[in-house]
């Protein structure tokens, strides 16, 4: 009988592991409202097994900056002012975000260049997993970086040396980036996933340039970009997805499996990854 049971649990075990949630997936992701208007919000459950469920009656509504906006028990939406507002989506422990805004940070234009420099003979791609910018290049002469950050109290904080190789992993996926910046304020990757450990704050932290000699040497030879942006707010793969053919798919996130680092074509069956339908639900 004995056996039986541990059979039992076991087999209850690896039913859990497979249909634990992952995400909160908020959507519409981004909305353009004009004080007064409104517009209804969903939120989708995503599992490890790719099931994906409304969570939208269940979840709890909340605004993080209600004289911006604010959000009903059910989800619907109501801009009160100018600015922006991240709208937070809670159920069992799981955050998701989404937010409002009554306008949209412009594109930044630069005129082309009159300069010539010869034939271009080679054009060469570095792509870097869970840097930004400031992770690199904040102290870099002449560029706009940044070597402070505010936090989500307010306070502003100098930001560390990052460690090399860091001492722990830190949130980089779809819901971690769309809390961290706020709507354009960029003050709570303090309460990011593992942003500290020990108090440690390791996620506003920057590398210097005898940290990076190379990049550095790249960059003051060639070009650096330091107003160019992911096209997705969100993990590794859709940007990789991004690398290689031009957009990220409607995907949203990293893979999710009953296995762990499950990616792309080396991928065990039944491997599921989140993306975006065009009636902005979540597909599997």
């Amino acid at each position: 009988m004995k056996y039986l049971f541990a059979l039992l649990v076991l087999v209850a075990q690896a039913f859990a592991v497979e249909n634990r949630i992952e995400i909160i997936i908020v959507t519409p992701p981004e909305i353009l409202l004009s004080p007064g208007q409104k517009q209804q919000m969903h939120a989708y459950g995503y599992y490890s097994d790719g099931t994906v469920t409304d969570l939208t009656s269940q979840v709890t509504w909340s605004s993080i900056e209600s004289t911006v906006a604010i959000v009903s028990k059910t989800g619907l939406v109501t801009m009160k002012s100018a600015g922006s507002a991240l709208i937070k989506a809670t159920y069992t422990g799981y955050k998701g975000y989404g937010t409002v805004w009554n306008k949209f940070t412009p594109f930044i234009r630069v005129k082309p260049s009159t300069a010539s420099f010869g034939k271009i003979q080679h054009i060469v791609f570095i792509m870097k997993e869970n840097r930004s910018f400031d992770s690199y290049f904040g102290t870099f002469p002449g560029a706009n970086g940044a070597t402070t950050a505010t936090i989500s109290t307010g306070k502003v904080v100098t930001l560390g040396h990052l460690p090399d190789p860091p001492k722990h992993d830190m949130g980089h996926e779809w819901t971690d980036n769309h809390g961290n910046i706020d709507g354009g304020r960029m003050d709570r990757f303090d309460l990011e996933l593992t942003c500290s450990v020990n108090n440690d704050n390791q996620c506003l932290t920057q590398s210097y340039q005898a940290d990076i000699p190379n990049y550095w040497s790249y960059a003051q030879t060639y070009s650096l970009a330091d107003a160019a942006f992911s096209s997705v707010s969100s993990g590794s793969y859709p940007a990789h997805l991004a690398m290689v053919s031009g957009s990220e798919q409607s995907v949203l996130d990293n893979p999710r499996s009953t296995q762990p680092a499950q990616w792309g074509c080396d991928a065990i069956a039944g491997t599921q990854v989140p993306y975006m339908l065009a009636n902005e639900t979540v597909g599997s």
